[in-house]
């Protein structure tokens, strides 16, 4: 599953949330911006200093932003299905 955390007003979260949503891929969104437990929960989780948003995970890989999903998706032919907000 796909985990993206972002926050309200980010181009990129927008483009990431509707790039799996085009792809029918499962996923779950997390807005940093709303509480401090989620900013922990990614500062936690991320691989090396978070400066920006989305992070996404697949799995509990972390693979970055928006452009490395795609590429992600694209080299590995990863095909989650379902969507969740």
């Amino acid at each position: 599953m796909i985990t993206i955390y972002g926050k309200a007003n980010c181009g990129f979260c927008t483009k990431a949330k509707a790039f799996a949503k085009e792809r029918q891929l499962k996923f779950e969104y997390k807005d940093v911006g709303i509480s401090q437990d989620t900013l922990n929960e990614l500062m936690d989780r991320a691989t090396g200093t978070v400066r920006s948003v989305p992070q996404i995970f697949v799995n509990s890989e972390h693979i970055g932003g928006y452009n490395e999903l795609i590429k992600y998706v694209e080299d590995t032919g990863y095909t989650g299905t379902g969507y969740s907000l």
